[in-house]
């Protein structure tokens, strides 16, 4: 809590009472000074992590005082805060330049997920109270806009009395916006600067304070705004409806001209009806003829209809026929095939007998010659033997003669003895 926060927060009480005071921080330091204010309660939200067991003991122990562990911000979820060696100066947002510039010396120490909550759900977390001003401090680095654009969206009624912000004069962070804007923003709310602190002309903290004049006035001017543009608007519709309404007296103007020739178009069209009247005539005579010659068509049509499914049925037959034919020509070339093979297999058999009829022939032959050879040199032997036959008899008789001769010649001797 700095000395410019206190300063304000006694001016506010020394004019009126205070209702709840809300502080929305990173570090918000020692709660004694908000708790020594004349406020009935005093309320305090800043990242769990950050919490100090000996403020956690104490808003046990107060009941004007109560933690709210979340980092305000636009929305609810989860951001992750960086916190840097310089405490106040840490941010859920990265530095900009113009920080780096102001602290040359500035350097992370540890990044922490910390829970987020918008504006309205803290302050509809706070016990009520009856009675007296309520007062916001915003103490944030980097989501000062999102705090503002809050108030602008509440109703009037239920906006904080007082706001007390510090905010850099340059925006101090990437998607932050600079003193001038955010007061321009507080403006159109309702808010006039009621006070400044320049102890820090870089980082200055500032009274806002919700003026119902001023508020009327931003209402007011609001109001004349969306007039201007309902005028604006206006005029365009008068422009296009006097726009619409040339284009509706130039089509008038037509639509006469057209009746004019509808009318002519009209007369045209009764002398046509008449002509067409004694074409219909004809032509209903002409019909008749058509009728008739549709009946004698319709009836030859018949005709050729029977005479066609006739001849379907006699195509079917010829196709059957036809695939029988085929049949018996596709077994007819078969056993053609199996012929001719048979006949190759016959040529080349008699092929072969005739080879070996040839050499049977030559062998014949050969035996013939042998044959006769044989029947000479058999007639050669049979004279041989004719003449040993012979000479084998003349042999014998000779043997008989000496057998003869001997017989005769042992006689004598045997009668000798």
């Amino acid at each position: 809590m700095t000395q410019a926060f206190e300063s304000f927060l006694a001016d506010i009480a020394r004019e009126q009472e205070i209702g709840t005071i809300l502080c929305l921080g990173i570090d918000l330091g020692d709660p004694a000074p908000l708790l020594a204010q004349p406020a009935r309660h005093v309320a305090l939200a800043l990242p769990a992590p950050l919490i100090p067991a000996p403020l956690r003991q104490r808003a046990e122990a107060e009941k004007r005082l109560s933690l709210h562990p979340v980092l305000a911000g636009p929305e609810a979820g989860q951001q992750r805060l960086t916190l840097y060696n310089f405490t106040a100066l840490s941010s859920a947002r990265p530095p900009a330049d113009t920080l780096r510039a102001l602290f040359p010396n500035l350097k992370p120490s540890r990044q922490i997920d910390v829970e987020t909550q918008p504006l309205d759900r803290i302050r509809a977390a706070l016990p009520a109270t009856k009675g007296g001003a309520d007062v916001l401090i915003v103490d944030l680095r980097g989501e000062e806009q999102a705090i503002t654009a809050a108030l602008q969206a509440m109703a009037p009624g239920d906006r904080f009395a007082h706001l007390i912000l510090r905010a850099g004069q340059k925006a101090l962070y990437e998607g932050a916006q600079p003193l001038t804007a955010l007061a321009t923003q507080l403006s159109g709310a309702g808010y006039g600067i009621a006070g400044r602190n320049l102890d820090d002309p870089d980082i200055p903290c500032v009274h806002f304070r919700l003026d119902p004049r001023a508020l009327r006035l931003a209402e007011l001017e609001a109001a004349l705004a969306q007039r201007d543009k309902d005028l604006a608007a206006a005029a365009e519709a008068h422009k296009a409806l006097e726009g619409e309404r040339e284009q509706e007296r130039s089509g008038r103007k037509a639509a006469e001209a057209r009746v004019s020739e509808l009318k002519a178009a009209l007369a045209q069209k009764d002398k046509d009806l008449a002509a067409a009247a004694e074409a219909h005539k004809a032509l209903e005579g002409e019909r008749e003829q058509e009728r008739a010659g549709r009946k004698a068509a319709e009836a030859r049509v018949s005709e050729l209809k029977a005479a066609l499914a006739q001849k379907d049925t006699d195509l079917a037959a010829a196709a059957e026929a036809h695939k029988a034919l085929e049949g018996e020509r596709e077994q007819e070339r078969a056993g053609r095939k199996a012929a001719e093979a048979r006949v190759n297999e016959l040529k080349a058999a008699l092929a072969e007998r005739d080879g070996a009829l040839k050499q049977a022939t030559t062998r014949l032959a050969e035996a013939e010659a042998g044959m006769a050879a044989l029947e000479q040199e058999l007639a050669r032997s049979s004279q041989r033997q004719r003449a040993i036959e012979d000479e084998m008899t003349r042999a014998e008789a000779q043997i008989d003669v000496l057998r003869d001769l001997l017989n005769l010649t042992a006689a004598p001797r045997e009668a000798a003895r």
